[in-house]
């Protein structure tokens, strides 16, 4: 009879990742048993290679929450060869009597609830679609704090006894108009400096916005249908849940015609 020197060989191996911004919590779980636990530096490349070494011959499914880390890791693990998940943080069950929260615990329940086949993904953007809402959130956030800005600007004018003839937006003719008021050196930073590097700003947005509008819509449906193929846990999207993603991605692409 022989043994085999790999335990691992053939068999079925469940990650559990707790994502942070400087270090990664894994816990993996084989057999119903928890066998390895460690921490690691928030580097997808090397965690990657590490469960392909630690587990050689394994099935390699891996589960972590979405948030701040975005997709970069599903990614990593996907071209990795590696089934991944990325699970809504609310889907995941606890005990009702577990009052303590830590990394470590959190990265084990993650294993053992993906090996029990509780853990459902939530859908993955293309590379495209996460450009698309970057752009259009970065204009919206952009507008928001040309609006404060352009409010705190007018508020100091009142303070120091200007009176602001320019009303609206803070638009290039504003920011001219700030330029020329005689003010001390004090006040001109405060007021001409920081409405002309917030124009600046917008203007950098806008035509970001204005080469974007010419591009091809950034829908997939491979796109949409990959990461349900990859893993037997994830239901693949019916035809007409596809034709809902098209519509929300239409609707997407809509926003990029706005003007600032």
């Amino acid at each position: 009879m022989t043994i085999s020197k790999n335990p691992y060989e053939g068999k079925n191996v469940f990650v559990g990742i707790d994502v942070h911004r400087l270090t990664y919590s894994i816990a993996v779980v084989c057999d119903t048993t928890l066998v390895k636990t460690w921490t690691v530096a928030a580097d997808q490349a090397l965690v990657c290679t590490q469960l392909a070494t630690f587990f050689p011959g394994a099935t390699i499914s891996c589960a972590y929450e979405a948030g701040f880390s975005g997709f970069g890791l599903w990614r990593a693990c996907k071209q990795a060869g590696i089934s991944c998940l990325v699970v809504h943080p609310a889907s995941i069950a606890t005990p009702a009597w577990r009052k303590v929260k830590t990394d470590k615990i959190d990265a084990r329940n993650l294993a053992f609830q993906l090996a029990r086949g509780n853990l459902r993904s939530i859908h993955i953007p293309s590379k495209k679609q996460e450009e698309t809402r970057a752009l259009t959130r970065g204009r919206a956030q952009a507008v928001e704090r040309r609006i404060a800005i352009g409010n705190q600007l007018k508020m100091l004018l009142h303070y120091i006894g200007v009176a602001s003839v320019q009303q609206g937006i803070m638009s290039e003719k504003y920011c001219a108009w700030a330029e020329q008021l005689a003010l001390p050196r004090e006040y001109h930073f405060a007021v001409a400096g920081r409405a002309g590097d917030e124009h600046e700003a917008l203007s950098l947005g806008r035509e970001a916005f204005e080469d974007h509008a010419g591009q091809p819509p950034c829908l997939e449906v491979e796109d949409l249908v990959v990461h349900a193929a990859d893993d037997h846990r994830q239901p693949a999207l019916l035809p007409e849940d596809v034709g809902a993603e098209a519509a929300d991605a239409g609707a997407l692409e809509g926003e990029v015609q706005l003007a600032l």
